[in-house]
């Protein structure tokens, strides 16, 4: 069974890269004890972000820096002209509904979205470091060059999602299920837990 799952997820075999420089209870504090977004509060923000990618800030990438144990997300390489990146860094999004939203490019690193929904989404490059993210549902949605790297994952739901080019380097994906999922010669996988899925 190890090798199947090591052909099918690119780089599992390999070990993950050092994380001791990273404080992740002090990181899933801050984002699960922080004000929760409101649906009208993230309205806002996505208006704000459509504006900022069709003025020229979609096709950028990720840099990540650590300071204090602490993960932030640079975007480089794209020069939108109008509106607003959507942060939601260290954010509890435990009471919206994201699902069938137009969101790429975003920076979601560090949310809390325990059992929340992305089905249908579009979330294309976005960052989304050191979330948990416990049985969320992706299925459907395009994930393609997202990084997650260090994300809790149990029992996620990625049925028919595109992880095309995905970063998951040191996530703990137990339990999830990967039927039908998109996985391709850049997706990377060292050093996640990859104990009972299903693909």
């Amino acid at each position: 069974m190890d090798k199947i799952i090591y052909e099918k997820f690119p780089l599992s075999a390999n070990k993950g890269g050092y994380t001791g420089n990273i404080n992740a209870q002090l990181m899933h504090s801050l984002s699960q004890n922080s004000e929760f977004v409101t649906p009208h509060e993230f309205e806002n923000m996505l208006t704000e972000h459509q504006s900022f990618i069709n003025s020229g800030g979609k096709g950028g990438s990720w840099q990540t820096l650590v300071a204090s144990g602490l993960v932030f997300g640079i975007y480089m390489g794209a020069n939108a002209k109008q509106g607003t990146q959507l942060n939601l860094l260290n954010k509890n999004l435990t009471q919206l509904n994201l699902g069938k939203v137009e969101m790429p490019y975003g920076n979601f690193a560090n949310i809390y979205f325990p059992y929340g929904n992305f089905a249908e989404s579009n979330l294309k490059g976005s960052l989304f470091t050191d979330s948990v993210l416990d049985g969320v549902d992706f299925s459907f949605a395009d994930l393609s060059h997202c990084d997650f790297s260090r994300a809790v994952m149990k029992n996620c739901n990625f049925t028919n999602a595109n992880l095309s080019g995905i970063d998951m380097e040191n996530c703990d994906l137990t339990g999830s299920n990967f039927t039908n999922a998109i996985i391709d010669s850049y997706s990377k996988f060292p050093g996640a837990i990859l104990d009972a899925i299903i693909f």
